[in-house]
């Protein structure tokens, strides 16, 4: 029997078609069940700082009628980058001892609703009529908050904006976000200039890609030289571009295979 002929077979076709669908169904499967990983970044900005200088004065600081070393403004960014979208995910935003977080502004962003305080956490700051906080309380939202997210869709960007300060030095504000949320987990993305929103280091191994195929293409397809000099040397001028490009068509194809 000839590979023609065993491919006319009903029963060979149909092995290979429930291997592949099983390679598919595994492949699927294991996209859906991995670990979730969203990116978030924070940006901080100096407001402004104490200073008594000599010859150009002095400058004080305050916040709330008490004065401070310095002012800070940090911005906190949560970018569901998966496939997937959440329902209830807790976040907990963090600074370190040497920064005291004070004011506080969220969003969630390209929509018209904010972010609020978990019910946990409202409790934990719960004051009475006519009470004060007490020093735990001050030291818990000194340094820390926690939110409940509804509904975190994909692609969505959560935003939270803090004015904060360092008592103790003038090194710039510490802040974090953590999760509980099962199968999820959180990674920091320092900024980086973009490509067609991708970031560099990330388009850029692509479009070496791209340009080492059009060097191949060219070799092969293309009889004369300097039609096929010049077009690799276009393509590698222009890699980033396509690398972008490349990036984005891979996010398409595992957003269409996960669901």
């Amino acid at each position: 029997m000839n590979i023609s002929e065993l491919f006319q077979s009903n029963l060979v076709v149909a092995l290979i078609a429930l291997v592949v669908g099983s390679a598919l169904t595994a492949f699927t499967g294991k996209l859906q069940s991995k670990t979730s990983t969203l990116r978030y970044s924070c940006r901080v900005d100096r407001v402004a700082v104490s200073a008594n200088d000599q010859l150009f004065g002095a400058v004080n600081v305050t916040w709330q009628g008490t004065a401070v070393r310095n002012l800070y403004t940090a911005v906190v960014e949560v970018e569901n980058t998966t496939s997937r979208d959440f329902e209830n995910v807790p976040f907990k935003i963090y600074s370190g001892d040497a920064t005291v977080l004070l004011g506080e502004r969220t969003a969630v962003l390209d929509s018209p609703y904010i972010v609020t305080w978990s019910d946990t956490f409202k409790s934990q700051l719960s004051v009475t009529t006519g009470a004060t906080p007490t020093q735990q309380q001050w030291n818990i939202y000194n340094h820390s908050r926690e939110y409940t997210i509804p509904v975190f869709n994909r692609r969505q960007r959560l935003q939270f904006t803090y004015l904060c300060t360092c008592p103790g030095t003038d090194e710039p504000p510490g802040i974090f976000v953590s999760t509980l949320y099962p199968g999820m987990k959180l990674k920091r993305r320092n900024f980086a200039p973009l490509v067609l929103g991708v970031p560099v280091h990330v388009a850029a191994p692509r479009g070496l890609l791209v340009t080492v195929l059009a060097v191949i293409l060219c070799g092969v397809f293309v009889g004369n030289s300097w039609i096929a000099a010049v077009i690799p040397a276009v393509v590698g001028l222009t890699a980033q571009i396509y690398g972008a490009w490349l990036y984005k068509a891979e996010r398409w194809l595992v957003r269409a295979v996960s669901g």
